[in-house]
């Protein structure tokens, strides 16, 4: 009866560990996702492509929540960012 108890209790041990170790990859695949979001993100944010920040930007921070959804806040933040962006101005030539 003893040997019963005790090898439920490694079997339940085991799937326990089982457990664990197969739901700990995908959070580090998340945030290497996220990392790497980030860091296009901000890339995007020295560079003059608007289009390019907006798409960044969107896609940093729809990862930065559980449902990967924008949320209203998300778009401000975004906008905030691509306002303080320099705005290039060209000049026509007439001639």
């Amino acid at each position: 009866m003893v040997i019963i108890i005790i090898i439920i209790a490694v079997v339940i041990f085991i799937g326990i560990v089982l457990y664990f170790a197969a739901n700990s990859s995908p959070k580090t695949n998340n945030i290497n996702e996220l990392e790497q979001a980030r860091q296009f993100y901000e890339a995007a944010l020295n560079g003059k492509d608007r289009k390019a920040v907006l798409a960044a930007g969107r896609l940093y921070y729809s990862l930065t929540n559980s449902k990967h959804v924008l949320t209203m806040h998300d778009e401000f933040m975004i906008g905030n960012d691509l306002s303080t962006m320099p705005v290039e101005t060209y000049q026509s030539e007439t001639i």
